[in-house]
C-alpha cells in the first residue's frame, strides 16, 4: 500500500483517480489546490504526489518548487 497525495481542481479527474486508486488498495489524500496539498507533505511525506500544473492558490509545479 502506497501513500498518494493527489492534488487536483477537476473533480471528474479527481473521483476517477481517488477510486482508482483506492481500488488497487493504496490510501490517498486529495486536495484541490497546492497550497494544502504543501502542507500535508510537510505533516508527512507520501510515497507518491500526483500533481495538476494549474491549479488555484498554487500550481503542481510551484509545489515542487
Amino acid at each position: 500500500m502506497a501513500r498518494i497525495i493527489l492534488a487536483e481542481d477537476d473533480e471528474i479527474i479527481a473521483d476517477l483517480a481517488v477510486d482508482a486508486l483506492m481500488s488497487a488498495g493504496h490510501a490517498i489524500a486529495h486536495f484541490d489546490n497546492g497550497r494544502d496539498a504543501l502542507e500535508a507533505v510537510k505533516f508527512r511525506v507520501p510515497d507518491l504526489l500526483i500533481l495538476d500544473c494549474n491549479m488555484p492558490v498554487m500550481s503542481g509545479i510551484e509545489l515542487l518548487r
